[in-house]
């Protein structure tokens, strides 16, 4: 893929129908101006917010969101098995199977080609709004476990 400005492009590939024994060409064409802003934007929420040292890199934080996703739920199936039906059901032990799992497998992806995207370290601002977002898939766990819905 062709670099553009900012480094950003869209590829994709065009087969003239006549030519079919021919190689695909690759039309490559800039992203759109709001594209760009918007990634600059998110990058700078991500690692630049509040400003300060950076003391952690990114990955950190979502790898400790990503790992903590078992034990996270396992406290709430435990926590919640005397107050309600739901921290107990095959929907709970199906969550927790498959975020559980899921979170091993990211940190086993992460050890053998990692982001290099989210290498870069992060402001504590930066750290909190990442933690925050990546707080929702908790919060989704939550629900189901607690039976608030």
């Amino acid at each position: 893929m062709a670099a553009t400005v900012a480094g950003m492009a869209r590829s994709h590939k065009v087969e003239s129908p006549a030519m079919s024994t021919a190689a695909p060409v690759t039309v490559v064409t800039a992203a759109p101006r709001w594209a760009h802003a918007m990634r600059r934007f998110n990058h700078w929420l991500m690692f630049d917010i509040g400003g300060g040292p950076r003391p952690l890199k990114l990955a950190w934080v979502i790898n400790f969101q990503k790992a903590g996703c078992f034990p996270f739920f396992a406290f709430l199936m435990w926590y919640y098995a005397d107050r309600t039906p739901w921290a107990t059901s095959p929907a709970a032990w199906t969550y927790l199977a498959l975020h559980g799992s899921y979170g091993l497998v990211w940190l086993l992806k992460d050890m053998v080609f990692p982001d290099p995207s989210w290498q870069g370290r992060a402001t504590l601002g930066g750290c909190l709004y990442t933690g925050a977002g990546l707080a929702a898939y908790w919060a989704i766990g939550w629900v189901l476990i607690s039976g608030v819905s």
